[in-house]
């Protein structure tokens, strides 16, 4: 998804999607982190995102590497395939109620 893509609705979309089981949680991260890093680059126009959302996506980016390292160790992270990790669902919900 490209940033042009990302707004708050469709960011609602992707975090249901996650709840439902039918977007691995690693790929909301995934968008989360692009969203995150073109914004860096400093190509701000147009957004399509509102406060809330925008506060969602860095705490979704956030929490996913507090997540990986508090309940992973290093020699399980270079092992396992991350699209198969799974962020605990309320954290999607409480996420989806912050829109």
């Amino acid at each position: 998804m490209n940033r042009h893509e990302f707004s708050s609705q469709n960011l609602h979309i992707l975090i249901t999607l996650a709840v439902n089981q039918e977007l691995s949680h690693k790929t909301l991260v995934d968008c989360c982190s692009l969203y995150i890093h073109e914004t860096d680059e400093g190509d701000n126009q147009n957004l399509l995102l509102n406060d809330k959302a925008i506060d969602v996506i860095l705490d979704i980016d956030a929490q996913w590497e507090l997540f990986l390292s508090n309940t992973f160790t290093l020699s399980e992270l270079q092992t396992l395939n991350l699209d198969l990790i799974k962020i605990p669902v309320q954290w999607l919900k409480d996420w989806l109620e912050k829109l």
